[in-house]
């Protein structure tokens, strides 16, 4: 019984430290990057979310409904299409990256 009870303390270290790894990794409440658009979704004219690559993360984001950009949301297809960079500023909401202003990087 005790070689059951050291393996079940090993594994629980291990979860424990993953979940560390993956918090460390995730974006902080508040902060900006730069990277490229690679999703867009949403139909032609109205934006529901947006994925951005930067620094090999993959970072979904929604529109903050009182955000500042420097463009309509629905100009983030053209840099999808050209892979021009973008620049978000964003905050964390119940978990969700919430853009707070987004605009050309390039």
């Amino acid at each position: 019984m005790g070689r059951d009870r050291t393996l079940a303390r090993w594994v629980l270290i291990g979860l424990v430290a993953a979940v560390a790894v993956a918090l460390a990794l995730l974006p902080s409440d508040s902060g900006q990057l730069t990277g490229i658009v690679i999703v867009v979704d949403g139909d032609f004219s109205t934006v529901d979310s947006f994925e951005v690559l930067s620094d090999g993360n993959r970072l979904v984001f929604e529109l903050a409904p009182d955000g500042e950009f420097d463009f309509p949301p629905s100009h983030l297809r053209e840099h999808l299409r050209t892979g021009e960079p973008v620049a978000v500023e964003y905050d964390r909401v119940d978990g969700v990256l919430m853009a707070i202003r987004v605009s050309d990087a390039g």
